[in-house]
């Protein structure tokens, strides 16, 4: 079975992908378009920082891409060499030839493309959707991770609130702008500009990208996440709306062998763009523990 673009058409895809070079320009750090062949299709890379530095791999969140990491990429580059992919089955540049990714598949991707850079070992960080597949991958492989940093990871440690799931859907049945913005306020805490690159790019994705064959992020077992024993690192936008932020941290803390748990003041779930500086300062001081 091939199924090479997940687009609704060729416009759409064209409209798109407009949208995601706008959102790249902002990245304010010399980088890389690299694309590493995998057995479920081509993965789109965004690297930065010196080819000598420890490497670090960004995962972004649903229905996003790469680019978001716009407000990281800076800080982060500078004590590591960054690798940022369009998830495979997600909105942006990579091409998935398979059927739906399951769990395992997305464990294999990662390997397949940590082989693909001659990778052994790195630290890892994922934001959202991106931290639902950070933990599943250290659990199939925590061999090649040295350190996991989880962005309010979605589901993972708590249920999903009825309302992500309804806002979610409205989105997608009626991709209408006032409700594709209406789902990113809810969820942002800082005023958003529905202009700005971020907002279009969302929005072109829930227009044009076929986003109903993903099945939603599941909550880990308590003895999935008791196997977590690399050092982790547990961000929180303080006013996250998508689970009770109190079980997540008291569950964390609870059944990860090493973990740290903070919570960004300002931030709501897209608190690595609303507060960056906050974010790269606690990633940093956490990836570079050991350097």
């Amino acid at each position: 079975m091939s199924n090479p673009s997940l687009f609704k058409s060729a416009e759409g895809s064209k409209q798109y992908l407009a949208t995601y070079a706008t959102a790249l320009a902002r990245w304010p750090v010399p980088h890389q378009e690299l694309q590493v062949k995998t057995s479920f299709g081509i993965t789109h890379v965004n690297a930065a920082g010196a080819a000598n530095l420890p490497p670090l791999l960004l995962l972004h969140a649903f229905g996003s891409s790469s680019t978001a990491w716009y407000n990281n990429i800076a800080g982060l580059s500078q004590d590591f060499r960054v690798y940022a992919p369009d998830v495979i089955d997600q909105p942006g540049k990579s091409v998935r030839s398979c059927p739906a990714l399951a769990r395992p598949d997305y464990a294999a991707w990662l390997t397949e493309l940590l082989d693909g850079h001659k990778i052994d070992q790195c630290s890892l960080i994922g934001h959202s959707f991106g931290g639902w597949l950070a933990i599943n991958f250290a659990l199939a492989a925590p061999a090649r991770i040295d350190r996991l940093a989880l962005l309010s990871p979605a589901a993972s440690f708590a249920p999903l609130v009825p309302q992500f799931y309804l806002r979610g859907m409205l989105a997608n049945l009626i991709p209408a702008r006032r409700l594709v913005f209406s789902m990113l306020h809810w969820m942002s805490y800082t005023p958003l500009d529905p202009a700005s690159p971020d907002v279009e790019q969302f929005f072109m994705a829930v227009r044009y990208f076929n986003l109903t064959h993903l099945k939603p992020p599941t909550v880990y077992r308590d003895e999935e996440l008791r196997r977590l024993s690399m050092p982790v690192l547990l961000l929180i936008g303080e006013h996250e709306v998508i689970y009770q932020v109190g079980q997540v941290i008291e569950r964390a803390r609870r059944l990860l062998p090493q973990v740290e748990t903070s919570l960004i003041a300002g931030g709501g779930h897209a608190f690595p763009a609303e507060q960056p500086a906050a974010t790269n300062a606690r990633l940093l001081k956490f990836l570079t523990a050991d350097q």
